[in-house]
C-alpha cells in the first residue's frame, strides 16, 4: 500500500538507524519544512508484507479502503507524533528489522523516506554466544532472589543489564550453558522452598521454557558442569532454606538437546555447597559442606565415560576446607590446571540448609586462591601461584574464557556473620591463567548478587 504524499511536503531525507543499548535502535532523520511531527514505519524484514524497493508499505488489508495506512498490524508497527532522535525498545533480539519516516504537516503526510536496516540489534548473536552471564543469586537476604539476567561483553567491555529475567527467581541453583541455552535447576525460591523447576532459556530464540523435571530440580546447593551438550548436578541440600541441612550424593544428568534425565553413580558421602570443573572427560569437584556446619577438603572426580569415580583418594585434597568457592579450570599447549577462588573456610551455628538462616550463623570468607596442576593426583600440590583475591569473599562466581585462559571473578558476600546483614557484592575481576596478572577491577556488576553463578555458553 503507498503513501500517496502532499504536494509541498518533503519526505525526510539522512535517515539513519543504530543499537547501542540492548534491545533498542536509535533513528535519526533531517528535519523537513512545514513538518509538525512525523511518523515512523518499522517491519522485521523476515515479515511480510514488508516494504518494498518503491517504500510502499504492503500488506494484506480487510479494510474497504486499501489506502489508509494503518496504526500497526503484526508485521508493520506504525509510530505517530513522534521526532528525531527516536528510540525504539523492546525489540526482538536476533533479527534484522527495515525502518521508514514520513513528516506529517496540517495538510498530510509525505512521501516516505528512504528505507534503512539494521542487521540486529545489539547484543548480537555472537556477543551472545561469546558473552558471560550473569544468573540468579540474592541481592541481600534470602527474600531478595534476583530475577534480572545480565550479560557481559568481553571483547567489547559492555554491561547488557536485565537483558531478560529468571521466570521463577532462585538462589544456590544449579546453572549452566549449554551450546545456545541457559539451564536452572532447582534452586531456593524467595519463599525458601526449593523451585522444582528446570528453567532454560534459548539464548537465540530469546525464550524462557520449563523443561521436565529432575532429581536436581528438587535440590539447592549443588554443583553444576557441562560438556558435551550434557549438564552434571552434583550433591546439593533437599530441605527448603530454614530446614535442617539434609545433604545428597546424587549425581544427576541432564540431556539438553533431548529433555531427559539419567542418574550416574552416586558418591559415598553426602555433600552440598561443593565446586566442580570438567577436565578431560572428569567431573572434578571439591569442598564443600559434609555435615549442617563442618566444611570439607575433599577432592573426588566422576569419570564420564564409565559412570564411575576417581576411587582411592587419587584426588589432591584441598588444603583449606571450603564452601561457597568456586573452581575453574583452563588448559591450552602451556599448562593444564584448576583455580579454588575464595570462598569460606569456617562455619558456625549453621543448622539449616540456607547458609543464611537461624539466629547465630556466622562464617568466615577467605582471599585464598589457589591452583593445582594436571594430573591432579598425588604428587601434585595446591599453591598459591595465583593471584590472592584483595577482598575475602564467600559465594561469589567465576569462569573462563576458554579463548584466551581469561578467569573472571563475581559478586559474593563478605559478610562474616548472618542473617543479622547479608549483603551481595557488585564486584567484578579479571585475571589469567597463563600470566596470572594481578586481579584487574572491571566495571561493576550491574545488580548486586551472591549465591550466584557467571557463565559462557560450552
Amino acid at each position: 500500500m503507498a503513501i500517496v504524499g502532499t504536494p509541498g511536503l518533503s519526505s525526510p531525507t539522512n535517515l539513519a538507524v543504530s543499537s547501542t543499548s540492548a534491545r533498542s535502535a536509535t533513528l535519526t532523520w533531517d528535519k523537513i519544512p512545514n513538518a509538525i511531527v512525523y511518523r515512523v514505519y518499522y517491519t522485521s524484514s523476515i515479515s511480510t508484507p514488508s516494504i518494498d524497493s518503491s517504500g510502499n508499505l504492503t500488506q494484506i488489508l480487510s479494510a474497504t479502503d486499501p489506502s489508509v495506512v494503518p496504526e500497526s498490524t503484526s508485521e508493520i508497527t506504525r509510530l505517530n507524533n513522534v521526532d528525531t532522535p527516536l528510540v525504539l525498545s523492546n525489540l526482538k533480539l536476533g533479527i534484522p528489522y527495515k525502518f521508514i519516516v514520513t513528516a506529517v504537516s496540517g495538510t498530510g503526510e509525505s512521501l516516505a523516506s528512504s528505507i534503512v536496516s539494521i542487521a540486529e540489534v545489539i547484543p548480537t548473536q555472537v556477543q551472545r554466544q561469546r558473552g558471560i552471564w550473569t544468573v540468579g543469586g540474592l541481592q541481600d537476604s534470602y527474600t531478595s532472589a534476583v530475577s534480572a539476567v545480565d550479560l557481559y561483553d568481553p571483547d567489547t567491555s559492555t554491561w547488557f543489564s536485565g537483558l531478560t529475567s529468571l521466570p521463577t527467581p532462585v538462589s544456590f541453583a544449579g546453572i549452566a550453558g549449554v551450546r545456545n541455552s541457559l539451564i536452572i535447576a532447582g534452586g531456593f525460591t524467595s519463599s525458601g522452598s526449593v523451585s522444582g523447576l528446570t528453567q532454560v532459556y534459548d539464548v537465540l530464540a530469546d525464550k524462557w521454557s520449563n523443561k521436565l523435571q529432575g532429581p536436581a530440580s528438587l535440590r539447592a546447593n549443588m554443583s553444576a558442569s557441562a560438556v558435551n551438550g550434557k549438564v552434571f548436578f552434583l550433591g546439593g541440600t533437599t530441605t527448603s532454606n530454614t530446614s535442617a541441612w539434609a545433604g545428597s550424593t546424587a549425581t544427576d544428568i541432564y540431556d539438553v538437546a533431548n529433555n531427559t534425565w539419567s542418574t550416574g553413580l552416586a558418591f559415598g558421602a553426602t555433600g552440598s555447597g561443593r565446586a566442580s570443573t570438567i577436565v578431560g572427560n572428569v567431573v572434578y569437584n571439591n569442598g564443600g559442606r559434609t555435615a549442617a556446619a563442618v566444611v570439607g577438603t575433599t577432592h573426588d572426580g566422576y569419570m564420564i565415560a564409565s559412570n564411575a569415580l576417581t576411587t582411592g583418594n587419587i584426588e589432591v585434597v584441598l588444603s583449606t576446607g571450603r564452601t561457597g568457592h568456586s573452581l575453574v579450570s583452563y588448559t591450552n599447549s602451556v599448562l593444564s590446571e584448576m583455580w579454588s577462588i575464595g570462598g569460606v573456610t569456617a562455619i558456625t551455628g549453621v543448622l539449616s540448609s540456607g547458609i543464611a538462616s537461624g539466629t547465630i550463623t556466622a562464617y568466615t570468607p577467605t582471599t585464598l586462591v589457589q591452583a593445582l596442576s594436571n594430573p591432579f593426583s598425588a604428587g601434585a600440590t595446591w599453591t598459591t601461584n595465583p593471584p590472592q583475591l584483595t577482598s575475602a569473599m564467600g559465594f561469589g562466581s567465576a569462569v573462563v574464557d576458554p579463548r584466551n585462559g581469561n578467569v573472571y571473578y563475581s559478586g559474593g558476600n563478605s559478610n562474616s556473620a548472618l542473617p543479622t546483614s547479608p549483603a551481595g557484592n557488585t564486584m567484578f575481576i579479571k585475571s589469567n591463567f597463563v600470566t596470572k596478572e594481578p586481579w584487574v577491577s572491571l566495571t561493576n556488576l550491574p545488580t548486586k548478587r551472591w549465591g550466584h553463578q557467571i557463565l559462557i555458553l560450552q
